[in-house]
């Protein structure tokens, strides 16, 4: 009976931060990321790069917590989607880098080892590639280097996701972690002092909603018992705990 208490008290937990995660992200969709897409539409901004970036924050602060909210109706299931969109979202990350095509359109290879000329490209109303300051607080090289390792780390995780449950929290920890030190120690090493208000305004509720959805993933990888419960969504029975794991069929 115990058992099946604590079972009960950590799957309401699991849900809470799940369903609280979503609302964050919804929040962050309808005061931050739809007025975006909106003003970008409307100046003509809605390029490759930039719906790219619209899109990651979209799966980031919805997409992945709601997974794991919505009933279990899904013909791939909760892992097979998560290792969807933790891919994806990598994937988008990615392609926010695709400015460099741009830049490239109107300036020659050698400029690329400008950091003066990338950080004023970027930045000008005629372009407007918003996705490396506002993911890391910067326009310069170092950006684009923070986003392919954020990439890489999402795509990796996305992969993981059916792997060794611990492999999957750090995976997860690790990605809530670059997304906060990366800015921060560059604005530091930089000499800016802290992160910018537009960096906190553009980030905040997203980096809360993954804060939680990284607090669900930790809790439900305490044990085998709870990840295959909470994240594949397998009933196992408390009184037969070993025989029924034996039986999950990864």
């Amino acid at each position: 009976m115990s058992r099946k208490r604590d079972q009960y008290a950590q799957r309401t937990i699991f849900t809470i931060l799940m369903i609280i995660s979503v609302f964050l992200g919804f929040i962050f969709l309808a005061t931050n990321n739809l007025d975006f897409i909106i003003a970008a539409l409307n100046q003509g901004k809605f390029h490759l790069p930039n719906i790219a970036y619209a899109l990651s924050r979209i799966v980031s602060g919805l997409l992945l917590p709601f997974i794991f909210v919505a009933p279990p109706l899904f013909r791939f299931g909760r892992i097979k989607l998560t290792k969807i969109f933790l891919i994806a979202y990598g994937v988008l990350y990615a392609l926010t880098l695709t400015w460099i095509f741009y830049f490239l359109g109107s300036n020659s290879f050698t400029d690329l080892f400008s950091n003066q000329k990338i950080i004023e490209f970027q930045r000008t109303v005629e372009n407007s590639f918003v996705a490396t300051y506002v993911n890391w607080d910067t326009y310069s090289w170092a950006g684009s280097i923070f986003t392919l390792l954020y990439s890489a780390l999402c795509i990796y995780a996305g992969i993981s996701f059916d792997d060794n449950r611990k492999k999957v929290r750090y995976c997860v920890l690790a990605m809530l972690a670059l997304r906060i030190l990366l800015p921060t120690l560059y604005s530091f090493i930089a000499g800016n002092g802290v992160l910018s208000a537009f960096w906190l305004t553009n980030n905040y509720a997203d980096i809360m909603s993954f804060t939680l959805f990284t607090a669900a993933i930790c809790l439900a990888s305490v044990d085998d018992f709870q990840w295959i419960s909470l994240v594949w969504d397998q009933d196992v029975s408390a009184e037969n705990d070993d025989d029924d794991l034996d039986k999950i069929r990864f």
